[in-house]
């Protein structure tokens, strides 16, 4: 009589919860996970905080960051209720702004001398709860290019330890409408 793990010959193999190395039929996986032994997933991009930091050092236009709106993605629904604070200070426009649905040229987040802050600056973002976020896409003002290239996307439980999610490229900004620019919902 066949058992699991390839029959009567060779070593029984058990799964435990750090790996499942070979190939399992599916009736064995069904047993190891009633049984709690069946490794688990990896774990999606899930944290209460979610922190841009780290920016290329890419020649924006003007030598100007330019935000008008970050939005954050679950799949294809779109967080909302989301606080978002910096460590920047800004010219002009308020941080709240970044995160409000709103990508109007009055509602911005504006820093002249990028070039000088680039190294240290951070936007924290706090969705209120613990979320899973799969997309990140960004909106800019005024120019294509007044976002940087790239930056690492951190997480964290208690906005005091983060560790780096993924980077993320920001890839090519488009004209929405108006002054309005925007990246591709890019996946993280």
């Amino acid at each position: 009589m066949l058992g699991f793990n390839g029959g009567l010959m060779g070593v029984r193999r058990t799964p435990t919860s750090g790996a499942a190395p070979g190939l399992w039929l599916q009736n064995e996986q069904s047993v190891a996970k009633r049984a709690a032994i069946w490794p688990a997933a990896p774990a999606p991009n899930e944290a209460r905080y979610f922190r841009l930091a780290n920016f290329a050092d890419t020649a924006l236009d003007s030598n100007a960051l330019d935000f008008g709106e970050i939005e954050v993605y679950d799949g294809s629904t779109k967080h909302t209720g989301i606080t978002c604070t910096s460590n920047i200070a800004w010219d002009s426009g308020q941080n709240s702004f970044l995160v409000d649905g709103i990508t109007s040229t009055s509602t911005r987040s504006y820093y002249l001398s990028w070039s000088s802050i680039r190294s240290t600056a951070t936007i924290t973002l706090d969705l209120g709860s613990t979320k899973t976020v799969s997309h990140i896409k960004i909106f800019c003002l005024y120019a294509g290019n007044r976002f940087p290239a790239s930056f690492d996307l951190q997480s964290s439980a208690d906005n005091v330890t983060y560790g780096t999610v993924a980077t993320v490229t920001v890839g090519t900004l488009s004209l929405v409408s108006g002054n309005t620019y925007a990246s591709a919902k890019v996946a993280i």
